[in-house]
C-alpha cells in the first residue's frame, strides 16, 4: 500500500523539478547599448533614443528568449530594453552586410515578466540587406514603462544591423548621421 504513495510522491518531485521557474526581468540599468540573446538579462536604456546610432551584428548563438508568434521562426536574436519617454516610440532599422542568409526581422515588444511578450509594433520580417525599414509602435506606450526591441536574423542569416543610424559607406557626423563605433 505505501508503494503506491511513494511513486506518487516520486511522480509530484519529479513534475515539481521539470516545472521551468518564471523568468524575471534584470531590472540593471545602463547608458550604452549592450544586445542580450535572453532577453531577462538585457539592461534598460534611459529611453530610445539611447539606441541612436548603435551598430551591431546577429550572431550564431542560440536563442533564450522567444517572443509569441514572431514573423517567422527565432534562431539568433538580441535583445535589448528601453524605458518610454513617450507614447509612441520609432526607430530606423538598416540590414547591410549579411554574411550568410538575406536579412533581419525586428519588433517593438512589453512584458511584466520577461516570460510573456505582447507586440506593440507590428513585426518586420525579412528586412533585406541594404535597406532601412521604420519600425514604430502600434499600441500607445506608458512613459516610464520598459520596452524591449528584439532583432533577429531570418532564417539565422549573420548580418550587420544598424538602429537609428547611417549605413556605414556614409562618413562624416554632420547633418545627424553616424559613424559607427
Amino acid at each position: 500500500m505505501q508503494l503506491p504513495y511513494k511513486i506518487l510522491i516520486l511522480f509530484c518531485l519529479f513534475v515539481l523539478i521539470k516545472i521551468p521557474a518564471s523568468a524575471q526581468c534584470s531590472g540593471a540599468t545602463c547608458t550604452d547599448p549592450v544586445p542580450s540573446v535572453d532577453a531577462t538579462q538585457a539592461c534598460i536604456l534611459p529611453s530610445p533614443s539611447s539606441l541612436d546610432c548603435y551598430y551591431g551584428s546577429t550572431t550564431p548563438d542560440a536563442p533564450i528568449s522567444f517572443p509569441p508568434s514572431w514573423c517567422t521562426t527565432i534562431h539568433n536574436n538580441h535583445w535589448f530594453a528601453f524605458t518610454a519617454d513617450a507614447t509612441s516610440a520609432s526607430f530606423e532599422i538598416s540590414c547591410y552586410g549579411c554574411a550568410s542568409g538575406n536579412g533581419i526581422q525586428a519588433g517593438i515588444l512589453s512584458t511584466a515578466d520577461c516570460a510573456t511578450f505582447q507586440f506593440v509594433s507590428p513585426c518586420l520580417g525579412n528586412l533585406p540587406t541594404q535597406t532601412t525599414q521604420t519600425l514604430t509602435t502600434n499600441t500607445p506606450l506608458t512613459p516610464g514603462e520598459v520596452y524591449y526591441i528584439c532583432i533577429d536574423g531570418s532564417g539565422g542569416a549573420l548580418c550587420d544591423y544598424s538602429i537609428n543610424g547611417s549605413v556605414p559607406t556614409v562618413t562624416g557626423t554632420t547633418n545627424g548621421l553616424c559613424l559607427p563605433s
